[in-house]
């Protein structure tokens, strides 16, 4: 399973990952906009890791990264 916050214009960490082009995901501060990428297993759970990833990218403001890998963090 692999979930990535993607900044626009960045690249994905892995090649073949699918784009959640649905859903923006933007910092409530500064508005850095970013895109979600997944493989088919994270497919099912696309709602917890987009939540994960809006809540993440606004709390490291204003230090944004070009990829956040969400899968590697402790669920909560």
């Amino acid at each position: 399973m692999h979930a990535e916050a993607v900044k626009v214009g960045g690249r994905p960490s892995r090649i073949g990952l699918m784009l959640d082009a649905r859903r923006a995901l933007n910092c409530e501060e500064c508005s850095a906009h970013y895109r979600l990428h997944y493989d088919s297993d994270a497919e099912v759970s696309l709602t917890y890791w987009s939540v994960l990833a809006q809540e993440i990218i606004t709390a490291r403001h204003p230090h944004h990264t070009d990829t956040l890998v969400l899968h590697q963090l402790e669920k909560f």
